[in-house]
């Protein structure tokens, strides 16, 4: 049966929306923490190896699809996905958790992720810019829309634990039914036809003896770094240092991550005119901005604002990188060399959620976390600040 190439891309952008769903992570972890007595820095150290299992499974799953078909993958990664979020709903163990959620959710969303990302691509190397601005914003939107979902599903402090049953149940049972009943329209296409040939093009072993990549790397990790610090976070945040309660506690992360989207799709646009290096600059400088009205404020108005800010500076590096990798390091390896560069991602998933979880158990607030965000931030926009100096000085591909 012929499939139209868009209902391949829709059916990546509802893959992409389920396996978004991490990022309410905040919404539903104070409830972990609450029922079963768990500290803040372990259970964000499920996040944490969510994250680093995207990361990994994310390459393995780009190295797949450059030699098989999508769709049998994205079944496996899709039922292990859901599987991980049903059976989070029946822990009763931190290390339960962390298999449940950290290492089988992580799992599934690596073999959905980039998979669903590239395949979609492929089908369009007339449009790229337009397809990975609608699939980028369905990871936005996904948690923007699951976010007062799943809060109202497990309900208010006091939580129990028939309420986290009850909502990792219908999540595992929405996500396992829209992954069999969709992935089956994710024709394979191979890869298009190169139009122009890049002057640099690298595979991964060649990419990671550049120093250059390794300088890009610190600075996508330093990036992503508040940004993950938030998502693990920020329902807490708004609830412990800003005092929200009911309506305007339950859209914090909706503000978050529709914020998120907004920068996605501004960056998108703005970003063949300003550059890279403009572009990760106003990211970071926002990203510090951000932070220090966290550290300095308890005033919820300059609270949404920061939230603000900080959704759509770590939107942008999403939207900066894949371009920035295939500038520097050619489209022939686009898969597997931005799947290691995603790893960066990863590390700030690492990074953020422990520094956040570490100042909450520690000091009772996260304003130390805001300033260690600052400083990591800072490092990034020094490095970024020297790349832009040696672009403009020698404007090539020639990558040292």
């Amino acid at each position: 049966m012929k499939i139209n190439r868009w209902f391949t891309v829709l059916t990546a952008w509802i893959l992409i929306f389920f396996s978004a769903a991490s990022t309410i992570f905040s919404v539903f972890s104070g409830a972990y923490g609450e029922v079963f007595g768990w500290e803040a820095s372990k259970v964000n150290l499920g996040f944490t190896i969510y994250i680093i299992n995207l990361g990994i499974f994310g390459i393995l799953g780009g190295v797949y699809i450059d030699k098989k078909k999508a769709a049998p993958m994205l079944y496996v990664g899709g039922m292990i996905f859901a599987s991980g979020f049903l059976l989070s709903g029946f822990v009763t163990e931190i290390w339960q958790f962390y298999l449940t959620f950290g290492v089988m959710g992580g799992l599934g969303a690596g073999l959905i992720y980039n998979p669903s990302f590239i395949t979609a691509l492929r089908h369009f190397p007339d449009k790229k810019g337009l397809v990975s601005g609608l699939l980028l914003g369905a990871a936005a939107l996904g948690p923007f829309l699951l976010a007062p979902f799943v809060k109202g599903l497990l309900g208010s402090s006091p939580y129990s634990i028939s309420a986290i049953r009850s909502t990792f149940l219908i999540l595992g049972i929405v996500f396992l039914v829209g992954v069999l009943s969709l992935t089956w329209m994710m024709k394979t296409v191979s890869k298009p036809r190169i139009e122009i040939e890049h002057p640099n093009e690298m595979n991964y072993k060649q990419m990671l003896k550049k120093p250059f990549f390794w300088l890009l790397f610190i600075v996508f990790a330093a990036a992503g770094t508040a940004g993950n610090m938030m998502i693990s976070s920020i329902a807490k945040i708004a609830e412990n240092q800003y005092l929200l309660t009911g309506f305007l506690l339950s859209i914090v992360v909706s503000v978050s991550t529709l914020s998120n989207f907004i920068g996605r799709q501004t960056f998108g646009l703005i970003l063949d005119k300003i550059g890279y290096y403009k572009g990760l600059t106003i990211s970071l400088i926002g990203t510090i901005i951000a932070l220090l009205l966290l550290a300095q404020s308890n005033t919820p108005v300059i609270f949404f604002i920061a939230v603000m800010l900080l959704g759509a500076t770590f939107g942008a590096i999403l939207v900066i990188f894949p371009s920035l990798t295939s500038y520097y390091f050619g489209m022939k390896n686009q898969g597997l060399n931005y799947g290691i560069m995603f790893l960066a991602y990863s590390v700030a998933g690492m990074i953020g959620p422990l520094v956040a979880g570490y100042f909450e158990d520690t000091t009772g607030s996260f304003r130390g976390a805001y300033y260690v965000g600052i400083a990591i931030a800072a490092v990034g926009l020094a490095i970024t600040t020297g790349l832009a100096i040696y672009e403009q000085k020698y404007r090539s591909f020639q990558v040292k």
